[in-house]
């Protein structure tokens, strides 16, 4: 497990990778990267993580500001209306982020191939491509 703090600059890109003779291929849901092994410069991982209380808290606002809109004459529904605005403070505090790991695997000439594997996941990712990368190695030699 990794001791790196999440950043959230990147949105989730999920991939998976695969070896195709001497390279390395990472397939997304609309295309995919290759590299050659043998133009890899550097392989690291990257936590991240993506909130999503603010959304949530938006529309939740949205739905009690209009229920205070809508009750502020009647007193019976006042009570209602007050839950409908405790309810996004409540959202607002509770924990509503997504975590992931970006692997990135980096070219000799500066081209970064990024994937997201769940969380927890990257350094074990890194191993097995670096292993494969050694076996490749090995036949070559």
């Amino acid at each position: 497990m990794s001791d790196q703090k999440p950043t959230v600059a990147v949105p989730r890109k999920d991939g998976k990778w695969s070896i195709d003779e001497n390279k390395i291929r990472v397939t997304y849901t609309l295309g995919a990267d290759s590299v050659l092994f043998e133009d890899i410069s550097s392989i690291s991982f990257k936590s991240r993580a993506e909130s999503v209380t603010s959304v949530r808290t938006i529309i939740l606002s949205f739905l009690g500001t209009g229920s205070c809109a809508g009750t502020a004459h009647d007193d019976s529904l006042g009570a209602a209306a007050l839950l409908f605005l405790l309810i996004p403070l409540i959202s607002f505090f509770a924990d509503g982020s997504i975590f992931w790991d970006d692997v990135e695997i980096e070219t000799r000439g500066g081209k970064i191939i990024r994937y997201s594997t769940d969380q927890g996941n990257g350094a074990s990712e890194i191993d097995r491509i670096e292993a494969a990368k050694r076996d490749w190695e090995s036949r070559v030699k």
